[in-house]
């Protein structure tokens, strides 16, 4: 329980932006491409920005 307390105190919600769970879904995904060797750094860079575009979110 100690362990879960201390996790308490830094924990954040997630951003409040509708369009959130679409955005993680993104991140989860390339994150994954770039565990497996799949991807590297500056294409999920790419990706993700590309994504968050076309979801709404990205600048």
């Amino acid at each position: 329980m100690r362990a879960f307390a201390e996790q308490l105190k830094v924990s954040k919600a997630p951003p409040a932006i509708s369009t959130w769970q679409q955005v993680a879904t993104a991140i989860e995904s390339e994150l994954e491409k770039l565990a497996l060797g799949k991807a590297t750094v500056a294409q999920v860079q790419q990706t993700l920005q590309s994504k968050a575009t076309s979801i709404g979110t990205g600048r």
